[in-house]
């Protein structure tokens, strides 16, 4: 549910007080740096993240800033930031799967699929860096090696993974459609968004058999 103004308002104060109680503690600057970012005062976030950066070396504040790098789409400088932390175990997968997402805004989908791996294998359980990897599969025409990755979290009801699943099944020429009615039945305001990939891989397989036609 999301925060209201009021409840946000509260929430920063709160963590601005608990950064002038305890200055000496990297956790409330990681706090308010992340939600500073997440509500978009990205002036505000690098600010204190500059200032934090004065005092700490330590992974979380490490990982608040490829946040905020993200957010700021300043991806080249997000994967800088970022990257080092690929050598923490705490932070590995984490890590791997904000390099996949900053890879594929670069339009580099083959780097991004290798992090968007590294993350869902850490974690076979993960639905985010799944689906990571199955959209990125998905654009390269992988279709079967979407369903095999998806299929073991579809037990979630999950409406992306039963979209993204379905989608991959139309591709193969299966019958996708329980998957999509099921994604649509779960969540039809993300359904009706998420349609627009329907064309764009029907597209795609119109210009896959042209191409294997003239071969």
């Amino acid at each position: 549910m999301p925060v209201d103004d009021t409840k946000r308002d509260q929430l920063i104060h709160q963590l601005i007080e608990q950064i002038d109680t305890h200055p000496d503690q990297v956790g409330g600057y990681v706090d308010l740096i992340t939600m500073l970012t997440s509500v978009g005062s990205l002036d505000q976030a690098s600010e204190l993240y500059l200032r934090a950066q004065e005092r700490f070396n330590d992974a979380s504040l490490t990982y608040a800033g490829g946040l905020l790098d993200y957010a700021r789409e300043q991806y080249q400088q997000g994967i800088t930031t970022i990257m080092p932390l690929l050598d923490d175990a705490d932070y590995r997968a984490d890590a791997a799967y904000m390099l996949g997402l900053m890879y594929q805004k670069l339009s580099q989908p083959q780097q991004a699929l290798a992090f968007a791996l590294i993350a869902s294998d850490a974690d076979a359980d993960a639905e985010d860096a799944a689906l990571l990897v199955a959209n990125l599969l998905l654009t390269q025409g992988y279709f079967e090696q979407v369903t095999d990755r998806l299929e073991p979290l579809l037990k979630h009801d999950s409406a992306a993974v039963n979209f993204t699943y379905g989608l991959a099944m139309n591709a193969q020429e299966k019958d996708g459609r329980p998957y999509l009615e099921k994604a649509e039945q779960l969540d039809p305001e993300t359904y009706a968004q998420q349609t627009a990939q329907l064309r764009d891989i029907s597209r795609f397989l119109n210009v896959r058999g042209r191409d294997d036609g003239n071969a």
